[in-house]
């Protein structure tokens, strides 16, 4: 901080400083903020306890998620266990015996590029570029191991606004 003027009394001096924003956006701060926005993403699927996937189906039953119905009546839905509770999706409305389970947290790997800032709306504006992936639960592994979508772990891709504050910047809403 630069003081912008200084008082002296009684042979002290007190000085008085503004500081000014911090017009520089690093990697490692663009990261915390992206991780933060997305803390509460979960990577999730959809299954329809009415469509019998015999692989998957399978494994959960094995692994104790679901009650399958009997051979030779798979026309009957799967019903999920006490095991697999904490992973549903509370409040999803889809169709009739379909179920929202969440397999993993989304985890920013790295800031990929962040671009020049440049005004914009009269705000000074920063495109912030990263790849993220799932940290999947054991629900998850799973599904990557034995469920029709191997690549739900995949690196993917994704950007991110950044707007400049007189505190620093901050993601765009």
């Amino acid at each position: 901080m630069i003081p912008l003027f200084s008082y002296a009394a009684l042979g002290s001096t007190l000085s008085w400083a503004i500081a000014a924003a911090d017009d520089s956006l690093s990697r490692e701060k663009a990261k915390e903020l992206i991780q933060q926005s997305l803390s509460d993403k979960d990577v999730e699927v959809t299954i329809n306890l009415r469509r019998y996937n015999e692989t998957l189906f399978s494994e959960l039953g094995k692994n104790g998620y679901l009650l399958l119905p009997p051979l030779g009546e798979e026309r009957r839905p799967s019903q999920l266990t006490e095991k697999i509770a904490p992973y549903v999706v509370k409040n999803y409305q889809g169709f009739p015996g379909e179920v929202r389970l969440k397999l993993g947290k989304l985890v920013v790997l790295a800031v990929t590029g962040i671009t020049k800032p440049s005004d914009a709306f009269g705000q000074t504006i920063a495109t912030v570029e990263y790849t993220a992936m799932g940290d999947l639960n054991e629900l998850g592994v799973l599904f990557r191991s034995y469920g029709p979508d191997k690549s739900i772990d995949d690196p993917w891709k994704g950007s991110k606004t950044f707007v400049l504050y007189d505190d620093g910047w901050r993601l765009a809403k």
